[in-house]
């Protein structure tokens, strides 16, 4: 694309859409699984009393989440930078 004069911005958003996407849903199956383990933990050892501040779980929860999100855009990011700043003759 950058041989037609494709900025490098132009370039990078439709990678940076999909994978921001596919974190969004890892994000959520990590949190369903998680969800999952925090209930059987409380169903099981009930003397944790993991579920009586219900904060706790919700800032891991919100954690889990955007650090998905953010490691997904760091690593996007570099990764597209690497391949746009090469020559064109180096990705041939």
């Amino acid at each position: 694309m950058q041989l037609v004069g494709a900025t490098k911005s132009f370039i990078r958003k439709p990678f940076i859409k999909t994978n921001i996407l596919m974190s969004f849903i890892g994000s959520l199956m990590a949190l369903l699984a998680l969800s999952g383990v925090i209930y059987e933990m409380n169903k099981r050892f009930p003397e944790l009393q993991i579920l009586n501040n219900p904060l706790e779980p919700a800032l891991i929860f919100v954690s889990v989440f955007f650090l998905g999100l953010g490691i997904t855009l760091i690593s996007t990011l570099f990764a597209m930078q690497r391949y746009l700043n090469l020559k064109s003759d180096a990705v041939y």
